[in-house]
């Protein structure tokens, strides 16, 4: 009897795991981008975004088609270039411009394109590229995607997406990043240096004041690199003048924090964080720093004090 009930259990179990698995195989296949699917979104914004798409597809279905055929990440497209790489494909989908912007997310989210026999690493440069692209546009909606590509484990995606987030500088990306830099070992953990990064494309005052109180608590020569190029970045002087008048006393608060931290830096480092400490100043280009330096001169030895002096002829000529 007892013998006789086992095997009316195991053909039960036996019957619901075989409906499982043909439920499974009937289900369709949830569809998944380049770097995120659509689970990964908040249901809010994947409920807006979907929307934006849908009508925009329907309105352009041009722009989700031309998407469709760049293959610049091909060898049938970097290969005829002097200096091959499926990496250049950023540049194809910049010049794509606005209507791309739906496309790019949809693919990067929603549903990725064809591979078309694209490697891993070729794949890996579409994904990139497109993240670079979207960033540049600088639209709010991209916003999502890009926090999802952030919490990719792909360290190039990881670094795109932080970028991205850089570019569109609102609160909510300022506020992303800020949080992913935090933490210990910078120097080893390539999504906060991917997140310090962002904040130098990030041109605001809580950016410079984030990127200043981690130099200032950091001797470890690779992390004072990293921050000193982010530095350079978030206070260059060019990048500055590229807004236009109305951010002058923005500008000049910023680049005067940027200022400080460098050379705050520059007296206890040396060696290749020194060059790039010393490479951001020359970005920077604040109207107070040869007088920081002068003053960082009087406390410094003799060698970091020839290598002021060197710079502050950097800066002179700059100037002339």
């Amino acid at each position: 009897m007892i013998a006789r009930q086992d095997h009316v259990m195991v053909r039960g179990w036996l019957a619901l795991a075989l409906a499982v698995a043909l439920s499974a195989a009937a289900a369709p296949a949830v569809a998944a981008g380049l770097v995120a699917s659509p689970q990964d979104l908040e249901p809010a914004a994947r409920a807006a975004l979907a929307s934006s798409i849908q009508a925009e597809r329907a309105a352009h279905p041009e722009a989700f088609s031309t998407l469709g055929r760049v293959d610049g990440h091909l060898p049938s497209g970097y290969g005829k270039l002097r200096n091959p790489s499926p990496k250049l494909v950023g540049l194809e989908l910049r010049r794509l411009g606005w209507p791309a912007l739906l496309p790019m997310l949809d693919a990067l989210a929603f549903q990725a394109p064809a591979r078309r026999g694209a490697t891993d690493a070729e794949q890996r440069a579409l994904a990139v590229g497109m993240l670079d692209a979207v960033g540049r546009l600088r639209d709010a909606r991209s916003r999502p995607v890009l926090e999802s590509a952030l919490r990719q484990r792909d360290d190039e995606v990881v670094r795109a997406a932080a970028l991205a987030l850089g570019r569109l500088c609102d609160t909510g990306s300022f506020e992303l990043l800020r949080s992913a830099a935090r933490g210990s070992d910078l120097a080893r953990d390539p999504r906060r240096l991917a997140a310090v990064a962002g904040l130098g494309e990030c041109r605001r005052l809580g950016s410079a004041r984030v990127l200043g109180a981690m130099m200032g608590a950091t001797r470890d020569p690779v992390a004072a690199q990293a921050l000193a190029e982010a530095l350079g970045s978030v206070g260059s002087s060019w990048a500055w003048r590229a807004k236009g008048p109305k951010a002058e006393a923005e500008s000049l608060a910023v680049r005067r924090l940027a200022a400080e931290a460098l050379v705050r830096a520059f007296i206890g480092q040396d060696g290749g964080a020194r060059q790039a400490l010393g490479r951001a100043l020359v970005l920077v280009e604040h109207p107070a720093t040869p007088d920081l330096l002068r003053e960082a001169r009087a406390r410094a030895d003799a060698q970091t004090g020839r290598e002021i002096d060197r710079l502050l002829g950097r800066l002179e000529g700059k100037r002339r």
